[in-house]
């Protein structure tokens, strides 16, 4: 579903992303982003925390950069 909407930055080089979008892409308080810009086009992606392990996106510590389950395993060794 694509959308667009026109938003103004602020003095301080800001925009505010609307609720609709940030409740239809899951963003919240503390949502990682990545900004790219190419070619005079700036795109925004949302970064999906993967186990540096396993790779797996569920239940990953944002300070080790691990899942729940990779943390047992290396705990037992």
């Amino acid at each position: 579903m694509a959308s667009e909407i026109t938003k103004t930055v602020d003095k301080l080089g800001r925009i505010v992303l609307p609720k609709e979008i940030r409740k239809r892409m899951n963003i919240d308080t503390g949502t990682k982003i990545l900004l790219c810009e190419s070619d005079g086009k700036l795109t925004i992606e949302i970064i999906t925390p993967k186990c540096k392990i396993c790779g797996s996106p569920k239940n990953v510590n944002d300070a080790l950069s691990l899942c729940e389950t990779c943390i047992t395993k290396v705990k037992q060794y």
